[in-house]
């Protein structure tokens, strides 16, 4: 009796972790991706200001402050995978 309401709860347990790994997965991709793209971006606005002799330093600002907090969801998601897989095979080995 036991042993079945524990498979039952892993089982359940097993569905919901993968949900939550593919959001991890998304808010990783997503993070890193978003991140770059608005680095990329704010390096070109200052290419183009020095170009143009134009200030548009806030605009730089903007875009570096959210690319670096972008990046800081990407690499939290990084680290929920590599504790979700690190307790996986803790799991997997009865450690």
């Amino acid at each position: 009796m036991y042993q079945a309401i524990m498979k039952k709860t892993e089982a359940e347990a097993a569905s919901v972790n993968k949900f939550a790994a593919f959001m991890k997965l998304i808010m990783t991709v997503g993070g890193l991706t978003i991140g770059m793209m608005l680095m990329l971006s704010a390096l070109l606005v200052w290419a183009t200001s020095a170009i143009e002799n134009q200030n548009h330093d806030r605009f730089e600002l903007i875009l570096i402050t959210a690319g670096f907090i972008f990046l800081a969801i990407g690499s939290h998601g990084l680290d929920l995978l590599h504790s979700a897989r690190r307790e996986a095979t803790k799991r997997r080995l009865n450690l």
